[in-house]
């Protein structure tokens, strides 16, 4: 009786499985850019340093749902589940992943220039913003202003450096050009 019961279980199992059809494995969609190089530069970095910058001069401990919770700007970021100091080290790392948006072939600048993708100096400017952001969130772990300021300035040289070079070079009809 034992052996007809697990032979049951089997078939019954087998016709199951049978009945979905073949297991379909979906694939991961090939990483491609959605936005030209301003675009996802207003989208990511930009909003995110704002938070990290904040941290200058107001600690993000004390504004979680406080008197600015209803404003805008970085301080908005403060409130609600993810706030504090956890808003600062959430920020940092989206940077930190945003060094690898930087490097997706294909994207164009604001102009409709190339990214500088393929450029001999572009990897090493991404690298130093990586860097800089990872070092920001230990920073923030830290919940130190002193900290915070060393960090901030390492992001903002990070950014400056690649800025000067690509961005800040005659106006947007020049970006992305050496």
């Amino acid at each position: 009786m034992k052996i007809f019961s697990a032979l049951f279980v089997a078939f019954m199992i087998a016709i199951a499985c049978a009945a979905r059809g073949p297991v379909v494995v979906a694939q991961a969609p090939e990483p491609a850019p959605a936005g030209n190089l301003a675009q996802v530069m207003k989208s990511i970095p930009y909003p995110s340093s704002n938070v990290i910058f904040d941290t200058q001069d107001w600690d993000p401990a004390t504004n979680e749902a406080g008197e600015f919770a209803m404003t805008a700007g970085p301080r908005r970021g403060y409130d609600g589940a993810y706030g504090g100091w956890e808003a600062v080290e959430n920020a940092a790392l989206a940077i930190a992943e945003f060094t690898n948006v930087l490097m997706l072939p294909g994207r164009e600048c604001s102009n409709g220039q190339p990214a500088p993708v393929d450029a001999a100096d572009w990897p090493g400017f991404v690298q130093d913003l990586r860097v800089a952001a990872l070092a920001t969130y230990e920073a923030a772990q830290t919940r130190g202003a002193d900290e915070m300021l060393g960090a901030a300035d390492a992001l903002v040289t990070a950014c400056g450096n690649c800025h000067d070079q690509y961005r800040d070079v005659g106006g947007p009809a020049n970006r992305c050009m050496q």
